[in-house]
């Protein structure tokens, strides 16, 4: 009785999978990451937009010296009275609540909206532990154009007052608005869990954390 063996040719591995097997295997890590250590992010909204407007001592600031740190947006007047939806004494109790929680460098920018001259801010914010608070002004069209067209804030002047929502818009380092928060004083729980989901976002911004990262933006896992 003759046996035949049937020889089988194994054929080489061809590098080239790899090139198929490999993402294929990042997508799933990252998916897996994500399902089973949940991250959640604050939602990129908007670009913030772009402007050049004068301090107290008239040096002209842009929005790209705030790049490079969180940044969060208040709107006021410099003689807003009490019946003024978002007073200075409401923007410094905010100031006071992130500058007793926070550990990372916070800038606090009031926008003023009636065309103050940057003489008519000496005085107005300052720093408070790592937030810095600081004032800016330009003239009345400029300003509706940024507060307007760029974080959707509407106001009416009438003569020496300004009738405006109030309004707080947290943006990150990279210049994206995160959230806005509808009120003269946000919750301060809500707001500090805010910032430190930004922290957290902007330590794990490199390698394999960023991949998941931005996997939890593709599938918008927002906080409730």
């Amino acid at each position: 009785m003759v046996v035949v063996r049937q020889t089988v040719e194994k054929r080489p591995f061809s590098p080239f999978l790899w090139l198929f097997v490999l993402p294929g295997v990042v997508v799933v890590a990252i998916v897996s990451f994500v399902l089973f250590q949940p991250i959640t992010v604050l939602p990129r909204i908007a670009l913030a937009p772009g402007f050049g407007l004068q301090n107290e001592a008239g040096t002209l600031v842009s929005n790209e010296d705030l790049r490079g740190t969180i940044t969060l947006y208040s709107f006021s007047t410099v003689h807003c009275g009490i019946e003024c939806g978002q007073t200075a004494a409401d923007i410094a109790a905010v100031q006071q609540t992130l500058a007793n929680q926070i550990t990372t460098p916070i800038n606090l920018v009031t926008l003023a909206l009636n065309g103050e001259s940057p003489a008519d801010l000496t005085g107005l914010g300052g720093d408070s532990g790592l937030v810095s608070w600081e004032w800016l002004t330009g003239d009345i069209q400029r300003m509706r154009y940024v507060v307007g067209g760029g974080f959707n804030l509407y106001y009416d002047q009438q003569g020496d007052s300004v009738d405006f929502e109030p309004r707080y818009v947290l943006v990150d380092s990279l210049g994206m608005i995160r959230a806005y928060y509808f009120m003269a004083q946000p919750d301060p729980i809500l707001l500090l869990r805010d910032v430190n989901f930004l922290v957290d976002e902007i330590k794990n911004s490199t390698g394999s954390k960023k991949l998941a990262y931005e996997a939890a933006h593709l599938f918008l896992c927002y906080p409730d």
